[in-house]
């Protein structure tokens, strides 16, 4: 039997993960603001969006966690963006 104390653990340890690779993510993000900034390209992108929402989905295994994370990505996505346009408004 599983013990609930060593679950929490693991679930705190992948937590410290997904922390680290969102801020690693957002550090590109600001990469990418730069870019768009010199460019003049604008900050959403519809078609790269649906694009990366259909690529990260087919990469889980159930019908639930692609659903699941085309909804969690949709949130990142936003966050991503909500980010380019403070750093566009604020160079």
């Amino acid at each position: 039997m599983i013990e609930l104390n060593e679950s929490r653990k693991r679930i705190d340890e992948i937590d410290k993960q997904i922390v680290s690779l969102f801020e690693e993510r957002m550090a590109v993000v600001g990469d990418i603001a730069e870019y768009k900034i010199n460019s003049g390209t604008p900050v959403l992108d519809s078609k790269r969006e649906e694009e990366k929402l259909d690529s990260v989905s087919s990469l889980a295994n159930s019908d639930f966690n692609k659903k699941a994370i085309r909804d969690l990505f949709k949130q990142i996505l936003s966050i991503s963006r909500e980010y380019q346009n403070t750093l566009i408004r604020n160079p």
